[in-house]
């Protein structure tokens, strides 16, 4: 079956919108980055559980927006040192994840500081 014909028949049996992702291409395309000295999965792209447990058991690093997002590459098998909590927004209930999963931040805005730092969320 060629390529074209797989596609049919996927749309056929799960409808549209359909969304397909090669896991070896996801996986080489992010080991090509491995010069750089820090390279993040921005899981916001693509959040899905899949290609997160991929990344986390090739080494890779994650960004995560939210408590939700922490959750989820911890569930991924990010270990909490290489998952940042990346935002512009910081909301109690994100802190408090932030704080339990020993997540380190990445801070959008110069206001986030005083909450953060008040939070003992700072690993060392």
């Amino acid at each position: 079956m060629n390529d074209d014909d797989l596609l049919r028949a996927l749309v056929r049996e799960h409808g549209t919108p359909l969304y397909l992702l090669d896991l070896d291409m996801a996986l080489e395309r992010a080991a090509r980055l491995g010069a750089f000295d820090t390279v993040r999965y921005a899981q916001k792209a693509h959040p899905g559980l899949a290609l997160l447990r991929a990344l986390a058991g090739a080494g890779h690093s994650v960004d995560a927006t939210s408590g939700f997002e922490i959750l989820r590459a911890r569930a991924a098998g990010f270990p909490a040192a290489r998952i940042e909590l990346a935002t512009d927004v910081l909301d109690r209930a994100t802190l408090e994840v932030a704080v339990r999963e020993g997540v380190r931040a990445n801070l959008g805005s110069a206001d986030l500081i005083e909450p953060y730092a008040e939070s003992g969320a700072h690993p060392e």
